[in-house]
């Protein structure tokens, strides 16, 4: 099937992400389309998730609904046919995780409308939380697996009430407000993992979602007969034009909301203690919505007020000297109060992951960048950077810590009998042989040998 995909004679970005929505292949995707989506909050539309599935199933209840006649087991048949289907769908696009845990969890939630027992939507979401943890127990630390039942979990607690409310009696107007509801709290649950994960929030995302979402059925329909079709070439490229028009509007659509840069908030400092105090406040304000009660309202105020304490005050104080492990690079950051140096070898390419985590976490101001001295003072530690040049023979720097990199060719066992060291560094810059031999040497002279490799950053507080 996908070897007439050419037939449909698509624009190189929509066929990209038409791969990306009905088979969850993302390979052809650039990286500028896909920050695209990432800046609209649109991102989960390019792999296969719990709404791609979930409006597959959709399709396809309406579909057999037609199909299967009358009949006293006619729900059983509409379930069972429409399952099969969903897991044919899961094998025919590789069974990937997120499609499996997706194919998984809306199995048990069709098997809860089948049963017409209310609460029941509820107990089958985790039932196949629990499947999914008894078979892989590892996807609990998915973020995909996380946040997916996360906007499912709020979706099926909170939608009910809004749906209970008066109904307007413009159905067009009432679906529209349905969906901005329905997006609404689906980020509202996934808010405190977005924001502890990637550190960022689309503001504009019920604008993407609200004019994507209500026609996506029609769009992975769409493709999916595209992709049936395609093997007849004169037929595929008259279709193709139809498909072309409706991704090019969606990627056009994405674009736009992604240039209204002032609505995305980036670099947003995030630690586990906020996520979980934002958690609970979320929580709260969902418990509020369901049944007003002024003591959920009080708790919800003290923690509105840790959450602000939690969020403005860093709790790294102290000023730092780190050693990063950086892979075959050399990377060094000095920390004080509010702003770093960074000592960084300019002969080779900085990690700037590294530098972005770092600074995030730590809550840097500003940012300086230097080459790598051949020593330097932190405190009340001496530091001394042994390289290719091997300069190490400073009476001076007796009882100095000793930072070896980029693998050089010196004798370590003269250089402890020379300087004494309080211990020795070797980071991500050397050959692996060179460490282990190393830290033999250190072992055999009682020096602290510590290898950023296997024990991670190495960190000097003041």
């Amino acid at each position: 099937m996908l070897g007439y995909v050419d037939h449909l004679q698509l624009r190189d970005q929509s066929k990209a992400v038409m791969k990306a929505l009905v088979l969850g292949d993302r390979s052809d995707i650039d990286a500028h389309l896909q920050e695209e989506y990432a800046k609209a909050g649109a991102v989960h539309l390019l792999a296969i998730s719990g709404l791609h599935v979930g409006v597959l199933m959709i399709i396809l209840q309406s579909l057999f609904g037609y199909l299967i006649p009358l009949h006293k087991y006619r729900r059983w048949l509409l379930f069972l046919t429409v399952i099969s289907s969903l897991w044919c769908y899961a094998f025919l696009t590789g069974l990937s995780p997120s499609v499996l845990r997706a194919v998984t969890m809306f199995s048990f939630l069709s098997f809860s409308n089948v049963m017409h027992r209310p609460g029941l939507p509820m107990q089958q979401l985790w039932l196949s939380l629990l499947f999914l943890m008894l078979i892989q127990p590892s996807l609990v630390y998915e973020v995909g697996f996380q946040l997916s039942y996360a906007a499912v979990f709020g979706i099926l607690w909170v939608m009910p009430k809004f749906q209970s409310l008066n109904r307007s009696k413009w159905v067009v107007i009432q679906k529209g407000l349905d969906l901005l509801v329905l997006g609404c709290v689906a980020q509202l649950s996934t808010l405190p993992l977005s924001l502890y994960y990637f550190h960022q929030f689309p503001a504009l995302f019920w604008i993407s979602n609200l004019a994507i979402v209500p026609s996506l059925g029609l769009i992975l329909g769409g493709c999916l007969i595209g992709l049936a079709i395609s093997r007849w070439e004169f037929i595929a490229a008259y279709y193709g034009r139809i498909i072309d028009q409706m991704l090019h509007a969606m990627n056009t659509l994405i674009a736009y909301v992604a240039k209204q840069e002032s609505f995305l908030f980036t670099n947003i400092p995030f630690d586990a203690i906020d996520a979980f105090l934002l958690a609970m406040i979320v929580v709260l304000v969902f418990f509020t919505i369901l049944k007003f009660r002024l003591a959920v309202v009080y708790l919800l105020v003290i923690l509105s007020f840790g959450f602000h304490y939690s969020v403005k005050h860093t709790p790294f104080h102290d000023d730092e000297f780190i050693v990063f492990h950086s892979y075959k690079n050399t990377l060094i950051g000095i920390k004080e109060g509010e702003k770093v140096t960074f000592l960084y070898d300019e002969s080779k390419t900085m990690n700037q992951k590294i530098i972005d985590d770092y600074t995030l976490q730590r809550q840097i101001n500003k940012q300086n960048f230097q080459t790598i001295p051949l020593g330097l003072q932190w405190g009340d530690n001496q530091l001394l950077i042994v390289d290719e040049n091997r300069f190490y023979d400073f009476p001076s720097l007796l009882g100095s810590i000793v930072i070896v990199r980029n693998s050089p060719k010196v004798y370590l066992g003269h250089l402890i009998q020379r300087l004494q060291p309080k211990a020795i560094v070797a980071d991500g810059s050397n050959f692996k042989n060179y460490i282990d031999q190393w830290k033999k040497t250190c072992k055999s002279n009682g020096i602290p040998f510590y290898d950023t490799s296997k024990e991670g950053a190495f960190i000097l507080n003041l």
